[in-house]
C-alpha cells in the first residue's frame, strides 16, 4: 500500500536535475529525517509551489510513496526563510553537504532537526561569529551519528587531558599523549575548551577547527565536502 505524508516540516538540503522535466531534492524532516524526493515539474517551473524550493526555509511538505525515493505532491511555507548572506550562505551549504553524506534516511532526530534550526538562526545573527556556530553544530550532529567526541581522558592511561600537555587525537578513541614537537599534535587546552563548549579564543578556535576536519574527514572517507573548501 502506498503510504501519503502530509504537511512534514522540512528544509530543503540540497537539489539537483532529475530527468527531462524534475528535481530530486534532499530533504531534512523532523518527523522522518533525511528524505530523498522527486518534485515532477519543478525543474520547467511546472510545479506551482517550485518557486519555494530554497535553502534555509522551514517548509511544510507532502509526499507519497515507499522505499527510499518517493514524490513531493504538496509544499508551502512554514515560517520565514533564513536569509544567509556571502560567507554565511557558504557555512549554510556546508552543513547542508554534512547533512547529505553523513546521516542515514528516514531516521528522525529531533535533537539534531533542534540543532539545525538553531544553527540557521546563528548564522543569520551576523554578532554571532559564523566559525563558533560550525563547530557547535559539528560537535552536535557527531553526537546524534552515534560518533560523541571523547575529550577528557587520554587514551592510554585514562589520565585527566592536562591544558598544558599536547596530544594527538584518534577520531574513534580520544587524545593520545605526545611531545609537543609531533606533527598534529593539539594542547590540552583545545580540548577541554572544545568539551566545555567555549570558543572565544582565536587560538583555540582554529585548532578546535583542524580538529574537526580531522575528525570528519574520517567519517566522510573519500567523499569531498565541496562547500568547506571555500570556507
Amino acid at each position: 500500500m502506498t503510504i501519503r505524508h502530509e504537511l512534514h516540516l522540512a528544509y530543503v538540503l540540497d537539489s539537483r536535475p532529475y530527468r527531462e522535466t524534475s528535481l530530486l531534492l534532499e530533504m531534512l524532516s523532523l518527523e522522518q529525517g533525511r528524505i530523498t524526493l522527486v518534485a515532477r515539474g519543478a525543474k520547467r517551473g511546472k510545479l506551482k509551489t517550485s518557486n519555494i524550493l530554497q535553502l534555509f526555509a522551514p517548509l511544510a511538505v507532502s509526499w507519497y510513496g515507499n522505499g527510499d525515493l518517493v514524490t513531493l505532491t504538496n509544499i508551502e511555507p512554514a515560517g520565514v526563510a533564513h536569509s544567509l548572506q556571502a560567507t554565511r550562505a557558504i557555512c549554510g551549504m556546508y552543513i547542508n553537504e554534512l547533512l547529505v553524506k553523513l546521516i542515514h534516511k528516514w531516521d528522525p532526530c529531533a535533537q539534531l532537526f533542534s540543532a539545525y534550526q538553531q544553527v540557521l538562526n546563528n548564522l543569520a545573527l551576523l554578532d554571532v561569529p559564523a566559525q563558533i556556530s560550525l563547530r557547535r553544530f559539528e560537535k552536535q550532529l557527531l553526537t546524534a551519528m552515534g560518533y560523541g567526541l571523547q575529550l577528557t581522558k587520554e587514551i592510554t592511561t585514562g589520565d585527566t587531558v592536562k591544558p598544558e600537555l599536547y596530544y594527538l587525537f584518534d577520531p574513534v578513541l580520544g587524545p593520545r599523549l605526545v611531545n609537543s614537537s609531533c606533527v598534529g599534535a593539539i594542547k590540552g587546552q583545545s580540548l577541554i575548551a572544545l568539551h566545555q563548549d567555549a570558543y572565544e579564543v582565536p587560538e583555540i578556535l582554529l585548532d578546535i577547527k583542524q580538529l574537526m576536519r580531522l575528525v570528519f574527514n574520517y567519517h566522510l572517507g573519500a567523499r569531498p565536502v565541496m562547500a568547506r573548501q571555500l570556507l
